[in-house]
Order: structure tokens, then sequence, then C-alpha cells
């Protein structure tokens, strides 16, 4: 059973989540808060699509999950070292020190990639750039097969200094590929998902149950919300950002994992950071292997630049943003608490992300005026918040609002 005080606080998310959804436009939330025992919050809110009004609670959704990918090809990567795979091109078992240009002898030798290693690779410490694989290869980015023969160096401009790199991903890839000789998304699959029993999680649209593929809601942009944006053919870039799942699978996935359940070597607690869960990076928050970490400190530098972020302690967040055009996604590990939220909607609320310019102010605007009557709008800040406490904050009080919240189901 879950607890009166637990549950009042759900009670409480559910009803800021229903407000949150309508007041900032977005067409479809979902979230899922997991704790040890399993799921105990799992609601959507708004439509799968804004022509059919089908609610997207009844459709059982499935989404991008944009750059949360990135956590699986770390993990596929940190897999293969723990089993002992060697490398077909170095003759060695695969290790965290390997120079990157040995593992991925077509990128050539040049300077600036001089002692790279895997390990700088999966923390963002390269100079790889994110690039522009529209203007590169037209309307289909590249598979795997074009990654590994047909990237050269002499292609690509760096970065002038090391940061964030979706390419550089999109290029492990093909190291998991040519490590355990599996197609990138048969090893995903196989090794990880069915491995680990995580439920519904594809890294492709394509992997998706032909049946299931009506369960993914439409993804908007615009303006006004109301644009609606195609599904990419993501083939080659599945490491970096082209998975798909259902929001209780993917919150399995981050808790298992970070409870050593998937790699025993890799876990987290409110002590002790091992494995993918090291500090390495720091930028907008701190880098781990294929993890994000966002603190939860009032002092944090990321915190005072960020008017939108809530603070919630001391200590930090485990997990991984991602947003693909129509579609953000997030999900956090709370060691205090020792609970994991994902977060979907469809749209893109975060400015920075959308393929519309017009829309930062937008929703620069949308954000500041929620602000200012219910409370800080950061969804998965807000949620952690929420669910904190058994009595909503008045700043943080939720809008009235005549919609009526789905029931909580007792534990």
């Amino acid at each position: 059973m879950t607890s009166p005080s637990r549950r009042q606080a759900l009670a409480n998310l559910d009803n800021w989540a229903s407000n949150w959804q309508i007041e900032m436009g977005v067409p479809g939330l979902s979230i899922v808060v997991r704790d040890k025992n399993g799921i105990i919050f799992n609601q959507s809110y708004g439509v799968q699509d804004q022509d059919s009004g089908i609610p997207l609670k009844d459709s059982k959704p499935i989404l991008p999950i944009g750059s949360q990918s990135k956590t699986f090809t770390a993990v596929a990567l940190m897999q293969l070292i723990a089993d002992g795979h060697t490398h077909p091109v170095t003759g060695r078992k695969l290790s965290l020190q390997d120079p990157i240009t040995e593992l991925l002898p077509n990128l050539g030798k040049p300077e600036w990639l001089n002692g790279v290693t895997l390990a700088d690779a999966l923390a963002h410490r390269t100079r790889f750039g994110n690039g522009d694989y529209n203007k590169e290869w037209g309307d289909n980015p590249p598979s795997t097969d074009m990654l590994r023969n047909d990237i050269r160096m002499s292609d690509i401009e760096p970065s002038k200094t090391p940061g964030y790199s979706n390419r550089m991903y999109d290029m492990l890839g093909v190291v998991v590929e040519d490590t355990s000789g599996m197609k990138f998304n048969d090893y995903i699959q196989r090794q990880i998902v069915e491995r680990h029993k995580l439920g519904e999680i594809y890294p492709s649209y394509n992997a998706i149950p032909e049946a299931d593929r009506a369960r993914v809601p439409t993804g908007y942009d615009g303006p006004n919300l109301d644009r609606k944006v195609g599904l990419s053919d993501w083939r080659g870039t599945a490491a970096s950002g082209g998975f798909y799942g259902s929001p209780s699978a993917i919150t399995n996935f981050y808790h298992k994992l970070a409870h050593g359940r998937i790699l025993p070597d890799h876990k987290v607690d409110t002590n002790n950071e091992t494995g993918m869960f090291q500090k390495i990076t720091k930028g907008g928050g701190w880098l781990g292997y294929g993890i994000q970490m966002r603190s939860m400190e009032p002092n944090d530098n990321y915190n005072k630049k960020n008017p939108y972020h809530v603070p919630l302690g001391q200590g930090l967040l485990y997990g991984h943003t991602g947003g693909v055009p129509g579609y953000q996604s997030d999900t956090r590990y709370n060691p205090q608490t020792g609970l994991t939220v994902s977060v979907f909607s469809t749209a893109l609320y975060t400015p920075g992300l959308t393929s519309d310019p017009k829309m930062e102010a937008v929703i620069e605007q949308r954000m500041k005026e929620h602000a200012e009557r219910t409370g800080l709008p950061i969804v998965m800040s807000e949620v952690f918040k929420q669910l904190g406490t058994t009595e909503p904050s008045p700043l943080h009080a939720p809008v009235k609002n005549e919609k009526q919240s789905v029931p909580l189901p007792d534990k």
C-alpha cells in the first residue's frame, strides 16, 4: 500500500501536471514515477493527436526519447568491456583507454584526435562536434555502414573546444557493432532490453511492432504548437538519439541501472558514484559516461544562472534529457528519495530545441507567465518538488481547473 502522505503527494502531482499541460499548451504530457517496489504513478494528459482528440492516456504512448538513447549506447560499450569482448581492429579486449582512432580507423589520425580515448568520447571530451546531417547527407541520415566507411576527418570541421557531441555517439554505435559482431539495433534489443527485461524500448521506429506504431503520438512545433512534426528515419543515428520507448520502460531502465542491476560495477547512491555515474565533465551540470548529472543545490552555478530550475536540496539527480523535433523527454533518479521519474511531452517546451526560431520567444514567455502564477515550470524539477511534500506550497499551488484528475489507484 502507498502511504497516505505519499498518496497525497501523488495527488498533488496529478493536479499540478494536469494544469501545467493545459496552461503551457502542450498537446500531450506523460509522467511516470517508480520506487523500489515498482510504478507508483503513471498518468498521461492531453491528446494523442490534436485532430483526432483521442486522449493520450488511452493510447498507452510509445515516444521518441531523443538523447536518452546515449545512455543505452554507453551501457552497451560498458557491457562489452565487462564481458571481455575483443575489438577486431585492435586485437585487444575493448577498454576505456583505447584510442578512438584505433577503434575507428576510417577517421584517420588528425592531430586534434591525438590522445582521445573511448572514455573521452563517452564523456563528451572530444572536439568532434555535432555536424549537420541534413546538410551533409540530404533527407536521410547515414546508416552505420556509411558512418563506418564514408566519414573522414577531412570532411569534418572540429569544434574549437571539447563538448557535447551527437556525432561522436553515432560513431560509438559503430564501435558497438564492430566489437559485438551484431548490428547496433540487434545488440541493444537482445543484449540490453531483452536480457534485462526492460519492457517496451526500441532502438528505432522500425523496431516497434507494426501493430503498436499507432501508439506513437503526434509531435508538434511552431509558435502555436500546432504544426505537426513528421517522424524521422534515424537509421545510423540511433546511438545518439533514435530510440523510442514507453515512459514506464524508460524508468525501469534507469532505475535498474542506478541500482547496479544492469552493470554491477556502475551504480549510484547518496554517498558514492561509480563507473558511468562518475562526475567527469563539467558543463551545465556534470556529465558521466552517457549520464547527465544535475545539482540539486541552490548555490550551484547552474541553478543561479537558470531562473527556471528548482533546487531540491543536496546532491545530484542522475539521468538524461532528450529532445527531437516535436518531442521532449527527461528521466532522473534521485538517490535521496529512491525515486525515478520520466517526463515526456509531445512538444518542445525547452528553448534551444525547436526547429522554429520564433518558438524560442514564445516558450520563454509561456514559462515566465507560468512561473509568475504557479511556480517554476521546468517539469522534472517541479515533479520532484511535488513528490517531496504532502501539501502544495502556496508559491506552487496549482491553478484552479474544472478538469477532473484521474483517480489514483491504491497500490
